[in-house]
């Protein structure tokens, strides 16, 4: 098993972890059983959130990224794969915060006339 340690208070907030996922989700879109599945996408989750805050995953027990200790999971990805979803990031979250500091923006201006 595979995990992070941040130091106290240094950590993503949960919103910010909801937009990096959503984020990785639209930005890695292809599928596929043996390579790019469930684990694929955890450890790239995993990486963006060692590149974004500068920790590294620690590893506890013998059989992080295998199954059955024979079929290897996933392997680190590399920065230049990960720098594109780090952009895009950044931006989906100030857009987020956009519509978060103002909760009228998305409603109908129909609406604002009845509150």
């Amino acid at each position: 098993m595979l995990y992070l340690e941040f130091e106290e208070n240094k950590g993503p907030f949960l919103y910010e972890l909801a937009v990096l996922a959503a984020t990785l989700h639209t930005s890695m879109t292809t599928y596929r059983l043996l390579s790019k599945n469930c684990y694929w996408y955890s450890g790239l989750l995993l990486n963006l959130l060692e590149m974004k805050h500068g920790v590294k995953a620690v590893a506890k027990g013998g059989r992080h990224g295998t199954w059955k200790c024979y079929v290897r999971l996933y392997q680190q990805a590399e920065e230049a794969e990960l720098r594109p979803v780090i952009d895009t990031f950044h931006y989906d979250l100030e857009a987020f915060d956009k519509i978060v500091s103002n909760p009228f923006s998305s409603i109908p201006k129909l609406w604002l006339t009845f509150l």
